[in-house]
Parts: C-alpha cells; sequence; structure tokens
C-alpha cells in the first residue's frame, strides 16, 4: 500500500521526487509514515516544430497547466500549423469533480485542410468538435471512462464534379454533416512508464455509438492488448507485444461516409504509407478506408552498442501484420478490396528526445496486395498508446 501511494504521487507530475520512510508510531503495531516531496514547475510553455513522412511539415504552439490554481486541474491549449492544415484546442480536466473520485473535463477544437492533389485528396474540410468527459476509477488498474461529442463537417472544393471520383462527390453532396455520438472505454494497465514503457500489461475496449441526432448512424467498436517484459533490466533489453482489432456498422438506411470508415498504414502496419493498404476506388486508386482491421506487432528493444545510455539513443527489431477490408462505399464503379494478411518486418533507431522520443523505422514488406502503397522509410513520434 505505500508502495502504491508513492506511485500514484509520482504519476501527479507535481514533484520532482516522491521519498517516502517509516518511523515507529505511538504503539508497536503502529507506523508513521513520512512523505517528502520535492515541487517542481507544473505549467508548460512550448513552440516546436518538425517533420514526419505521415503528416509532412509541421509547427505547433502549446500552453498548459497541471496544477491550475493548486487544485489539480489540468488546463491546455494549442494551436499546430501543418502542410495544408491547422487545428486548434482547448481542453480542461477537474480531476476531483464535486469531491468525489471522478474526473471530468470537456475539449473545443476546431481544424481545417486544404485538398491535396499528391494524395488524391480534391475536398477542403472544416470541422469543430465539442465533447464532455468523465472518468473514475473501478480498481487500482481498471477505469472507465463516457463522453459525449457533436462534431459539424463541412467539406467543399473548386474542381469540377467531372474530375471527381464518386466517393469525393458522395462526401460533398452530404456536407455539411453532424455527427452527435456517445461512447465508453474501459482500460486495464500495469504499465511502469506510459513515456517509454517496460513492463506491465495494458489492454483497451471502446465503442461510440453515433445516432442521438446528427446525420451518422453508426457503432464503431475498437480494442487493444499490449505487454511489456523487461528481458534484462542491466542490458536494458525489451520485448513488446500488442494485438488490436476495430469493427464499424452503419445502423441507417444510408452507407456510411468513406472519412467514418478505419483506415490502415504504416502507423500500425510499417512498410505502407499511410492509408496504404485497405479498399480502395479502382479507377482513381483513392483510399476507401475499411469496416474491420486487425493487426498484430512483435518487438525487441536495446540499446544501441558503443553508445552511453544517457544519449537515450537505442534500436529495435519489430514484425508487424494485419489486415483492412470491407468498405461500405458502394458509389465506386469498381473496388479493390481483400481481407489477406499484409506483414512486414524491419528495424528502427529510436531517441529519447526532449520533445518526446523521436523514431526512424526501416521496413521491409513480406506481404501486400497489388493495390497498395507501400514505403520503405518513415519518421516521426514514437507512440505505443
Amino acid at each position: 500500500l505505500v508502495n502504491q501511494g508513492k506511485e500514484r504521487l509520482d504519476r501527479l507530475g507535481f514533484f520532482d521526487s516522491v521519498r517516502v520512510t517509516t518511523r515507529q508510531g505511538s504503539a508497536p503495531d503502529r507506523v508513521v509514515v513520512v512523505v517528502q516531496v520535492k515541487d517542481k514547475a507544473t505549467g508548460e510553455f512550448s513552440i516546436g516544430g518538425g517533420y514526419s513522412t505521415n503528416g509532412g511539415a509541421l509547427a505547433e504552439i502549446s500552453l498548459s497547466e497541471k496544477n491550475f490554481l493548486g487544485r489539480g486541474q489540468f488546463v491546455s491549449i494549442s494551436a499546430g500549423i501543418g502542410d495544408g492544415t491547422s487545428k486548434y484546442r482547448l481542453s480542461f480536466t477537474e480531476p476531483y469533480f464535486l469531491g468525489h473520485r471522478v474526473s471530468a473535463g470537456f475539449d473545443l477544437s476546431t481544424s481545417s485542410s486544404e485538398s491535396d492533389s499528391s494524395s488524391g485528396t480534391f475536398y477542403d474540410t472544416e470541422s469543430f468538435l465539442g465533447r464532455i468527459r468523465a472518468s473514475a476509477p473501478l480498481s487500482d488498474y481498471v477505469r472507465i471512462r463516457i463522453n459525449y461529442a457533436l462534431k459539424y463537417e463541412e467539406i467543399s472544393t473548386d474542381v469540377s464534379f467531372a474530375n471527381l471520383s464518386p466517393s469525393t462527390i458522395d462526401l460533398i453532396n452530404r456536407s455539411p454533416y453532424y455527427t452527435s455520438s456517445v461512447g465508453y472505454s474501459l482500460t486495464f494497465s500495469t504499465i511502469d512508464n506510459f513515456t517509454t514503457p517496460r513492463e506491465g500489461i495494458y489492454a483497451m475496449v471502446s465503442q461510440k455509438f453515433a445516432g442521438l441526432g446528427g446525420d451518422a448512424q453508426y457503432i464503431r467498436t475498437t480494442g487493444k492488448l499490449s505487454a511489456f517484459y523487461l528481458v534484462s533490466e542491466d542490458a536494458d533489453i525489451v520485448v513488446m507485444g500488442s494485438v488490436g482489432a476495430g469493427n464499424i456498422t452503419g445502423l441507417g438506411s444510408d452507407t456510411l461516409r468513406i472519412t467514418d470508415h478505419f483506415y490502415q498504414g504504416g502507423e500500425t502496419i510499417r512498410g505502407f504509407e499511410s492509408r496504404g493498404l485497405g479498399p480502395r476506388d479502382a479507377n482513381t486508386g483513392e483510399s476507401l478506408g475499411g469496416k474491420t482491421y486487425y493487426n498484430a506487432t512483435a518487438e525487441v528493444r536495446f540499446p544501441m552498442l558503443f553508445l552511453p545510455r544517457s544519449y537515450g539513443i537505442s534500436a529495435a527489431l519489430f514484425a508487424d501484420a494485419g489486415t483492412l477490408y470491407d468498405s461500405d462505399y458502394s458509389g465506386a464503379v469498381a473496388i479493390n478490396d481483400s481481407d489477406s494478411i499484409r506483414g512486414s518486418v524491419g528495424a528502427s533507431l529510436i531517441w529519447d528526445s526532449p520533445f518526446g522520443p523521436l523514431r526512424a523505422d526501416f521496413s521491409h514488406v513480406l506481404a501486400k496486395q497489388s493495390f497498395d502503397n507501400t514505403e520503405f522509410f518513415r519518421f516521426g513520434v514514437s507512440s505505443n498508446f
């Protein structure tokens, strides 16, 4: 119990160090627990920029406070600008809503993106999202989260309809589009560190129900299970295995929009471009997304030889496999679709930089379909969750 209390204090992010000692209490069967903490700054202002093969160039500015007014409240505001994209977000979280061990908060965000002929996207988008959320622990390792979200999307284009694919025309004809949804998620976690995990299990299942008003009607279900095992603490060798799956099913008479579908690529199966696998318009090559996916990953991470560990540079060997299939869009003349397994192997370089873990992946595709788009190299921010 003492160790669990120390872990909870560490996870708050309010202290540089937490030290717990004990001394004799007022009776032989009593102990006084002494907790010594060293405060640290809980506010953060950051300006950053970078480039990833997934999203291109990106610049972002953010301001956050983990302990707003000394009440443990979290406030964050951010703005980001990329290649033809922009996004703005405001978030607030109260960790002990009405004095109970329940956190509650809201998110407000807006984003826009311009057409990009290089990726086959010939429309501009504007979206606004409002979300209210709450979460509560069911045990020391299990937490439930619920939320309600309302999203508005507007899609337009300057290109003549004669030059557009049927799926793009369908999106524009349905604009503006409202999605009113309620969702929940259950998570189980014994992960020691979410930035650079070495030991523990993480399991998550979530569902989203759209159709409480608005234009969208569907059930979206996803799940993920990841396990980390520290093979050798001295050598700092970590083995990781992960599996995931998802399905979205329309409830109304209208088919799902292509933007409601799942998309898979190098984010889950390295060696493929973003949106590089799954159903495609056979005439235009446009990615249509799919209703069902599943994937698996195995990886071993180890420090780089001949480099001091203080540099924070490590390497990894990985193998990925999975698939995405079953488009709900029927407007295209013909669709390339297959539920066959795609797979890849490769090696990675990882740097635990001051800006977060950065990762470069070098991949070799072992199994693919003729209509998939592949890539050898990917660079971006490393994320396990």
